[in-house]
């Protein structure tokens, strides 16, 4: 068959692999080197080791058994890469959102409700995790 098709090796047929991905470079253990990553709770600031294969928020705190989310290791970090981490809170555009209530349901401390028809976040409740943004199928939360 030509081009390797259905014999498990690569386009050109030497078993040499599918591509000349980037591979874990997009990332930010790839890019930083090994950089030791953290669970961390937004609520009581528990750490927990990250576990590779399972997303933070889906490890309950240890203390107050509430959603993790990602922390990492920012030592030795210019100070320009660090300033690149958001610390506004989320914002649903109310123009784009249409109502679908995804960031409702993954969004741990209730933080997120409907009103018209579109979701708002309350600010008091919402403890900046950003877990509501890639939840999002529109991008409506930035």
């Amino acid at each position: 068959m030509p081009g390797g098709f259905g014999r498990g090796r690569g386009q050109r047929g030497d078993g040499r692999g599918m591509g000349r991905g980037r591979g874990r470079q997009g990332t930010m253990r790839g890019r930083m080197g090994n950089i030791p990553e953290n669970c961390i709770c937004p609520q009581c600031s528990a750490t927990v080791p990250h576990q590779m294969g399972v997303p933070c928020f889906q490890t309950a705190c240890p203390n107050c058994g509430s959603a993790m989310t990602r922390q990492f290791n920012l030592s030795g970090i210019d100070a320009p890469a660090q300033s690149a981490i958001p610390s506004q809170k989320p914002v649903v555009d109310q123009d784009t959102c249409t109502g679908c209530q995804k960031c409702i349901a993954i969004c741990s401390q209730h933080a997120i409700k409907m009103r018209d028809k579109k979701a708002f976040i309350l600010p008091e409740k919402c403890t900046n995790c950003r877990i509501c943004i890639p939840a999002c199928p529109i991008s409506a939360i930035n």
